[in-house]
């Protein structure tokens, strides 16, 4: 993607970037709909795919060596499932504000730390060991702040369905929809009952 050539195309800073840029082209006119529409649909494509294959090297996996059909399978659920929204904000772009259009692009790049974090968890064995870190923002949710710091197995973290970000995500109290934290493999102590801390979080 010869457009794509010129940045240096490795990181969330990256996706935040270009489609800042891009959202004020659209909102300037300087871009028509149809245009924006297919950047965005370009760099979902190649950033969401990044992202997941720095969450397999996190796990200590080789993208290019170690990509199953299944994992190949999920990641291309994942860029389907953005590209249903991208005629929605292209729309939403010329009908409100701005700040508002730069607030909701700002949010849709967070997707990348998501499929990182996704990619891990769905990379690791069952029994790898991953820890929930904070991420840098000033203000935790009380989900979040509970998390932190506890070690449990790949397969606890899934059974009990709490990943970080993942909007709308009814696990976390902010909804996933500002979260930073993650999931890191370590080889830490699992905390002592582990599932039965997600669990009640889960739940509650």
């Amino acid at each position: 993607i010869l457009w794509l050539e010129a940045w240096d195309f490795k990181t969330l800073d990256f996706f935040i970037r270009v489609l800042m840029t891009w959202v004020n082209d659209l909102y300037k006119g300087d871009v028509d709909e149809a245009e924006f529409v297919d950047r965005v649909a370009d760099l979902l494509d190649e950033q969401l795919t990044r992202a997941w294959n720095e969450g397999m090297r996190q796990n200590g996996l080789d993208p290019v060596d170690d990509m199953t059909e299944e994992y190949q399978a999920m990641l291309q659920d994942i860029i389907a499932n953005e590209y249903a929204y991208v005629d929605d904000f292209a729309a939403s772009v010329q009908k409100g504000t701005l700040a508002e259009a730069q607030a909701r692009a700002g949010l849709w790049a967070n997707r990348y730390n998501d499929v990182v974090n996704q990619a891990k968890l769905a990379t690791a064995e069952a029994k790898d060991k991953m820890i929930w870190r904070l991420g840098d923002t000033e203000v935790h949710c009380e989900t979040c702040a509970q998390l932190n710091g506890v070690v449990a197995y790949a397969s606890e973290w899934e059974m009990a369905g709490i990943h970080p970000q993942q909007p709308p995500n009814g696990a976390l109290s902010c909804g996933g929809w500002r979260c930073d934290c993650s999931l890191e493999p370590t080889d830490q102590r699992r905390s002592p009952k582990a599932i039965d801390i997600l669990l009640t979080i889960g739940i509650s």
